[in-house]
């Protein structure tokens, strides 16, 4: 399952870990570690792309 996947069935979807875990075949505590490191990636993402916007617009 991707990353956004994990985000999407945990905070869009509203699954509960256990059931997230359940789909994935593997233990709660892994899948708590796999959204968290999910929502690290997203966040690390949308802040690059938030400094990609600012120095572009700097630019102009």
């Amino acid at each position: 399952m991707y990353c956004f996947d994990l985000i999407l069935c945990r905070h869009y979807l509203g699954y509960r870990i256990k059931e997230i875990a359940s789909l994935l075949g593997m233990s709660e505590a892994n899948t708590k570690v796999r959204i968290s490191r999910a929502r690290h990636m997203l966040r690390a993402y949308i802040l690059q792309e938030e400094n990609q916007v600012e120095q572009e617009h700097d630019i102009s």
